[in-house]
């Protein structure tokens, strides 16, 4: 390597570096796009920013901090693709209690039916004195 992209790396992992250092301060984030100024959010709880260190410490964390690239690639591949899951759980739910609401139905309708039938049957054979052949 030229000594110019030595040079330059260092000065990257030195940024990075202070990068991380710095994120580890619990501060508040400011917006400065608001209207009224900046706005501070409270920064997070213990519990959220222990769930972030261990995370950050297990060996994907790891993996994805070393490799941006290949984190900003699974979050745009996560955001993406929760689209047509949703549409699909959608379909799935909607699909299952049609079906379950289908299959009541139709039972109701053939015991009905059959009910109405079995009672047309019997009384016609309880009634006296009616023949078949006449």
């Amino acid at each position: 390597m030229s000594k110019e992209m030595q040079e330059l790396q260092k000065q990257w992992h030195s940024m990075m570096q202070t990068i991380h250092t710095n994120s580890n301060v619990q501060q508040g984030c400011h917006l400065p796009f608001m209207l009224s100024g900046y706005r501070e959010f409270p920064p997070p709880t213990s519990s959220a920013m222990k769930e972030v260190v261990s995370f950050m410490n297990s060996r994907v964390g790891q993996y994805l901090d070393d490799h941006p690239f290949v984190a900003l690639s699974l979050l745009v591949f996560v955001a993406v693709s929760a689209i047509p899951v949703a549409f699909f759980l959608i379909f799935v739910i909607s699909t299952t209690i049609v079906a379950c609401l289908g299959v009541i139905i139709i039972e109701g309708v053939v015991i009905s039916v059959g009910g109405i039938a079995l009672l047309c049957v019997l009384c016609g054979l309880g009634q006296p004195g009616k023949e078949a052949g006449s």
